[in-house]
């Protein structure tokens, strides 16, 4: 600092720093705090009376009630209590009263209240809503919408596993499935020099995790949340989705016109693993990737390589996957690993 000719500094919240004694003559000090004595005392060496300042305290006030009136008005944290009919009830309170009792008949705790929305979703949206959530809760990464979209129209059990004529008309409707629980959320990213929007389906607070993911769920919901059973459900939609492609199509086709593919051939298999062997429909879906080795199995190892997972390269059909029995032992498919043995003699 004795290098230059002038030094500004600004201390705010002095009397919660620990003091120190400082000699240089070209350094001038702006120092905000409560008036405690101890302070006051160390400054009187180097603050006159009439360079203290004091704030008034109304000035204050006013200041802080701005601040959160904002932070209120723009929080995404309180997304979840838009649509909640309890809180409409509060402009109707014309009286201290009136608006105490009626804040007192609110839902205690935010158990409560998710577990209200989610038994209020109603039976017709409860298939759809509980897909988004396992995606949103347990995905590796943020869930993109057109990717939640296709997701929901998989169907395990269906022949076929995925249908175009089902996808939602409107994209942007699919957080109505999950209420206040889910928020779509647009998004600005640079790739090479220019920006581009993204839409991501995100859970509306980090709190809806956490209750989703605890033991205070009711009985009813919990199953479908301990993370094997979701993860096998999710591995179950991305095994379905890529075996749905039993033609060979151009690769370019596949990423333009199914969002859903590259993010179903870079994560069934981390889901897989922890989805185990319990799930004989995971290990069937499996077995018809693995196995038949048709125009699935090359479309998912030529959209993510998981022996390169730093590398975005699209690989086309004619560079040749590793061997089912390579990815399976890379992956962690222990089960699967056996059968592949099995099948090829191995004892």
């Amino acid at each position: 600092m004795e290098t230059v000719e002038d030094t500004y500094i600004v201390l705010d919240a002095l009397d919660e720093c620990h003091l120190l004694g400082l000699k240089q003559r070209n350094i001038h000090l702006l120092v905000t705090s409560r008036l405690e004595q101890d302070i006051k005392i160390g400054l009187s060496d180097l603050a006159y009376d009439e360079t203290a300042i004091p704030v008034e305290g109304g000035l204050i006030s006013d200041d802080i009630c701005r601040y959160v009136r904002a932070r209120v008005k723009e929080s995404d944290d309180l997304k979840r209590w838009r649509s909640y009919p309890d809180i409409d009830a509060l402009e109707n309170c014309l009286d201290y009263r009136t608006l105490k009792e009626t804040l007192a008949s609110l839902l205690k705790t935010l158990d409560e209240t998710y577990s209200r929305i989610l038994h209020a979703i109603p039976s017709e949206h409860k298939k759809y809503a509980t897909m988004i959530l396992q995606l949103v809760t347990f995905s590796e990464r943020p869930l993109r919408i057109e990717e939640a979209v296709d997701a929901i129209v998989v169907d395990t059990e269906g022949d076929p596993y995925f249908s175009l004529k089902y996808r939602m008309p409107d994209p942007q409707e699919i957080s109505r499935y999950c209420s206040s629980l889910v928020a779509v959320v647009s998004m600005t990213e640079c790739s090479d020099g220019e920006d581009s929007e993204r839409v991501e389906l995100q859970l509306a607070h980090f709190s809806v995790k956490e209750y989703l993911t605890s033991n205070r769920l009711d009985s009813g919901i919990a199953q479908d949340f301990q993370e094997s059973t979701a993860r096998a459900a999710i591995a179950k939609a991305c095994l379905a989705y890529l075996l749905h492609f039993d033609r060979e199509i151009p690769l370019k086709e596949v990423v333009q016109g199914f969002p859903f593919a590259r993010y179903s051939a870079e994560f069934w298999m981390t889901n897989a693993v922890v989805a185990g062997d319990k799930d004989k429909r995971v290990l069937d879906f499996i077995e018809q990737l693995f196995y038949y080795q048709k125009s699935s199995y090359k479309i998912c190892y030529s959209l993510y390589r998981p022996d390169r997972p730093w590398d975005n390269t699209l690989y086309e059909p004619r560079d040749r996957p590793a061997s089912a029995l390579y990815y399976a032992a890379l992956g962690g498919l222990l089960h699967t690993v056996k059968c592949l043995l099995n099948r090829s003699g191995f004892s």
